[in-house]
């Protein structure tokens, strides 16, 4: 078993999917396997492990609903990760994760912060990236990140481009560099 994804790295959508489902069905089976036990028992569903088996029911239930969630959004392609990768390169960066607003989920592939911006990259079409963008900005304004700006691209070659600008900007200003990544890190941990 290999080690733990953390949230923000490309394959945790996948990986957490995986252990959502294991955890719902063993929690189910637990109660399960306690009911039938005490009914093969006893002879009557009245007794204690009935009990037991339906307030079992509560954490396998939370379980599903949150299996539910992950099943409803893939991980991104492993080519755009790679793709972006290369051209974010030092840039802090955080890949395959949703955003959950009060009305809607907003599945990322990406996002990468320069200099009090947030670049952000939506795989799937149709997506909202105005409401997206507005949502992310009051989230921010609101934990006083009030000057950093959200642009969220649904066109992958426009966003590659957008992140190579960013690179040739970065040359002569390593002094900024340290600054960019402590507040680009801080700013992004906001969002998972």
């Amino acid at each position: 078993m290999g080690r733990k994804i953390q949230k923000g790295q490309y394959g945790y959508l996948k990986s957490q999917r995986k252990i959502e489902i294991r955890r719902t069905v063993l929690f189910f089976g637990i109660s399960f396997a306690l009911f039938f036990t005490g009914l093969f028992f006893t002879g009557t569903n009245k007794n204690l492990l009935t009990i037991v088996a339906v307030l079992g029911m509560l954490p396998a239930s939370k379980s599903a609903v949150s299996m539910i969630m992950f099943l409803r959004f893939p991980s991104g392609s492993v080519e755009l990760y790679e793709e972006t990768k290369i051209h974010a390169k030092s840039l802090p960066a955080i890949y395959d994760f949703v955003i959950t607003s009060r009305e809607k989920s907003f599945p990322l592939s990406s996002m990468v912060y320069k200099d009090r911006m947030l670049y952000g990259f939506c795989e799937r079409k149709g997506e909202n990236k105005k409401e997206l963008e507005s949502y992310l900005k009051e989230m921010l304004d609101s934990n006083h990140y009030k000057a950093v700006n959200v642009k969220i691209f649904d066109d992958f070659p426009k966003y590659i481009k957008r992140l190579d600008s960013l690179k040739s900007q970065e040359k002569g200003q390593k002094k900024e560099e340290d600054s960019n990544t402590k507040e680009g890190k801080n700013v992004l941990a906001l969002l998972l």
